[in-house]
Order: C-alpha cells, then sequence, then structure tokens
C-alpha cells in the first residue's frame, strides 16, 4: 500500500504497508478483518456475511477472487462501511469516502422506498433481531 494512502487524514497503519492489496478480495478482507480503522469490530466472514445479505461461503470466495461481485453488491459494501468504490475495485484513491452517506441515512433512504406493509414487516424483524440474544 502506498505511504500516500490515508484514512482521516491519517497514514493507513505501518502494518498494511506490505499487506497485498493488489485484489478486490484482499481488499474486502482488509475491509472485514478491520485493518484499517475502529468503526466496525473485526467481523468474521459469516457476520460480515450476515450483514450484506450473502452466506460466509459467498465472502470466502471473494475474498479469494473466485468470484467476482456484482455492481450492485460492490455499491452496498461502499454504502454500509463508507467505502471509496474506486479503492475498493482498483485499489486507488483514499480507503474510505467521507462523502457516502451514514449507514442511518442509507437504511432511512431504504425504509422510505418500502410499501405501507413492508415497512410494518421491517420494524418487526428488527424488533425480534433486538430481542435475540444470540447475535
Amino acid at each position: 500500500m502506498s505511504k500516500d494512502c490515508h484514512v482521516n487524514g491519517d497514514p493507513v497503519m505501518d502494518s498494511l504497508e506490505d499487506a497485498d492489496i493488489n485484489s478486490f478480495g484482499s481488499r474486502l478482507k482488509i475491509l472485514r478483518t478491520n485493518q484499517l480503522r475502529n468503526s466496525y469490530p473485526r467481523l468474521t466472514q459469516e457476520r460480515f456475511g450476515k450483514m450484506l445479505g450473502v452466506s460466509r461461503n459467498s465472502i470466502t470466495n471473494l475474498e479469494r477472487d473466485i468470484v467476482y461481485p456484482r455492481q450492485e453488491f460492490i455499491d452496498l459494501i461502499c454504502k454500509v462501511f463508507r467505502v471509496n468504490k474506486k479503492w475498493l475495485v482498483d485499489g486507488e484513491g483514499p480507503v474510505f469516502d467521507n462523502k457516502t452517506n451514514s449507514n442511518i441515512d442509507y437504511l432511512v433512504d431504504m425504509y422510505k422506498k418500502l410499501s405501507p406493509p413492508l415497512r410494518i414487516y421491517v420494524i418487526e424483524y428488527i424488533q425480534k433481531l433486538l430481542a435475540d440474544k444470540t447475535l
């Protein structure tokens, strides 16, 4: 990773200087394992996949560059984790996109697009998730 890559104005951790960031999969793994900043906890492939609506095996295949994601999935990753799309796809530019809406803004925008019955379903589902102590 180039020394001029910055996260929130600070150089990326020294431990990443030798990291392989030459592929989409390696950059995705760096993001998932929280080697860039402390906004999110270090996520397992399973938890990371759940956050994005895919299986652990899908994340494994993406990180190993066995498959390449569709554009919609790349956009979702960028929105959820506020990642610069150019960095995620090409390894160029700053890692994080401070212009991207926050997760809350994204969720509110998506919620507004739902029909009233689906809104009720989403609220009930969130309540179930919050009640589930195993998550």
